[in-house]
């Protein structure tokens, strides 16, 4: 599974970024396939453009992955009304009023 090496990187190289997500959790949930598609797919293509110890990947051009994943995640918010910009806006802007509040929690909570 892709994601056992996407999630390090991503964390390696971004995880200042979204202080938000938890990389213990964020493992965890992508090693029972419970990560949200669009999460899952956004994590994946930030982090194949830096997976150049995968030569299949290497292969196929790490940008040209990285694509296919963003096209994935892409694909995931027309679920959503609005736009992809205005959902990952709006995501990004209650993840920081959560953390700041100490409630980040509540926002995995089914």
């Amino acid at each position: 599974m892709l994601m056992q090496t996407f999630v390090p990187i991503f964390f390696e190289r971004f995880g200042a970024e979204f202080p938000f997500l938890q990389y213990e959790q964020v493992v965890a949930e992508a090693w029972e396939r419970r990560l949200p598609a669009m999460l899952s797919n956004s994590i994946a293509a930030i982090a194949a453009r830096y997976a150049d110890n995968i030569s299949e990947l290497v292969v196929r051009g790490l940008h040209n992955v990285s694509e296919t994943y963003l096209d994935n995640a892409k694909v995931g918010h027309r679920v959503f009304l609005g736009s992809l910009l205005v959902l990952m806006h709006t995501l990004l802007r209650l993840s920081e009023v959560l953390y700041r509040t100490s409630h980040l929690w509540t926002l995995y909570t089914p």
